[in-house]
């Protein structure tokens, strides 16, 4: 009876903690003061931005008339329609999705009808009236975004693949001109980024630590989109486990980049000294190359270290070829964690400070496109054959996708694991992650509060 007592007590305390939280926030929002592009808003009054979980809500009816922007109601899919300059947007209520120009983008929360009026996600706002906000204490700043072109590079292999949808069809912002580059050899973007040449890179994760540490902290890490797409895989049927290894040649693409560095820990990690038990065979210049090379049986020792899609297609090539070992599930092994962050998102600081509703948006369709491809990995298939730059095609990205492990996470959600990562590496070579472990600021979430 007793615990019973002090378990209903604790419960309403916590039902007021609650009910007292909700108080404050609809307080701390009921003042704020709204200015777009260093004005006040003449229609503010009726702008009272309120917070549905960890998003901030605006009315999209007094937004728009504040902006003289008029406002559309389909009746047939109970959407809300915006028409301005060169943009068409639709957002219906209960949604976790609208449109923008026909492409699809998602809502952190579903628009919802309150007093009579339609909130919706801040970020909305944002892409669909083409500004930028920042709230600070009592003061929320609507911007107009500028004339953005913003240029990305990637690489061609499984990070090119989760850009393919951002490629072929994306509404960044009616101002935002995205150009891209799809690179071959991860060791041309450091230098693209430190000569402010690219402005968001697709990079090996110890490498963004050591254009942070080359830079002085120029750049950022927003993001991890790829955790563990390496595999070992062998054409000799006598490999088997990690000690079979000792004496062998290994093929790897990618000298000091991902593929080398995680392999060469996980040797010392299952007891083979990486510089004297094996010998290594960098000369290829593509992935690519490299599957070619498994496919056609011309390792020395049958034995190479391959990325997806690239492993898929190495097998298909060759039906002596298997894989040995996923590196994801030796590394967590090894090492715990949530696998192998393999890929970052990385960007110009100076860039995200004066574009970061352009990030925002990048970042959002970029994790709603991961989903999707994992989704529906045929649909992307067909994609990728008509973006020749990526040159793969759809049956073995509906083999490779599914073996992959393409997940988006923020730089805080995927900060323990990098830490440990680069832990690892660092204790192995420093110089694979630049000397040191990157400072606190190398890490920035861009989904903001406003």
């Amino acid at each position: 009876m007793f615990k019973k007592d002090v378990l209903k007590r604790g419960q309403r305390l916590l039902l007021v903690a609650v009910m007292i939280m909700a108080l404050v926030m609809q307080v701390a929002y009921a003042d704020v003061q709204i200015k777009l592009d260093g004005k006040p808003l003449a229609a503010q009054s009726n702008i009272k931005p309120e917070r549905v979980g960890n998003t901030l809500m605006l009315p999209i009816r007094d937004v728009a008339k504040a902006m003289g922007v008029s406002l559309g109601y389909d009746g047939k899919t109970n959407a809300i329609v915006v028409i301005r300059d060169k943009v068409e947007a639709r957002l219906a209520l209960g949604n976790t999705t609208f449109t923008v120009n026909k492409k699809r983008l998602s809502l952190d929360q579903p628009a919802v009808l309150k007093n009579g009026r339609t909130l919706v996600p801040a970020h909305a706002i944002e892409q669909i009236f083409g500004v930028s906000m920042v709230l600070s204490g009592n003061q929320l700043t609507i911007e107009s975004n500028k004339q953005a072109p913003f240029r990305v590079a990637t690489l061609n292999g499984p990070t090119g693949v989760a850009m393919a949808q951002l490629i072929d069809n994306s509404y960044l912002g009616e101002n935002a001109k995205m150009s891209y580059e799809i690179l071959a050899n991860p060791q041309l973007l450091p230098a693209k980024l430190i000569k402010g040449e690219v402005d968001i890179a697709f990079m090996p994760t110890n490498m963004a630590s050591v254009v942070y540490n080359q830079s002085k902290g120029e750049v950022v890490m927003v993001a991890i989109n790829t955790w563990g797409l390496l595999s070992v895989v062998s054409t000799d049927p006598q490999v088997k486990t990690w000690a079979d290894l000792k004496g062998k040649q290994i093929d790897i693409f990618g000298q000091g980049s991902t593929p080398e560095v995680a392999f060469k820990a996980l040797l010392e990690a299952n007891g083979l000294n990486p510089k004297t038990d094996v010998s290594y065979k960098f000369s290829y210049d593509s992935a690519a190359t490299l599957a070619t090379t498994i496919g056609a049986g011309q390792l020395k020792d049958g034995i190479a270290v391959i990325p997806e899609p690239f492993t898929s297609m190495a097998l298909a090539k060759n039906p002596n070829a298997r894989v040995v070992f996923s590196m994801k599930d030796s590394w967590q092994k090894a090492f715990g964690g949530q696998g192998l962050p393999m890929t970052a998102v990385v960007v110009r600081k100076a860039f995200l400070r004066e574009q970061q509703a352009l990030v925002r948006s990048f970042l959002r369709e970029l994790k709603v496109d991961i989903a999707s491809m994992n989704a529906n990995p045929t649909a992307i298939g067909i994609l990728v054959e008509r973006l020749p730059a990526l040159n793969f095609s759809k049956e073995i990205l509906a083999e490779a996708i599914p073996r992959s492990a393409y997940r988006f996470e923020v730089a805080s959600a995927s900060k323990p694991a990098v830490e440990k990562y680069l832990k690892v590496l660092m204790d192995f070579e420093p110089k694979t992650i630049g000397g040191k472990m990157p400072g606190e600021d190398f890490y920035e979430d861009v989904f903001t509060d406003y």
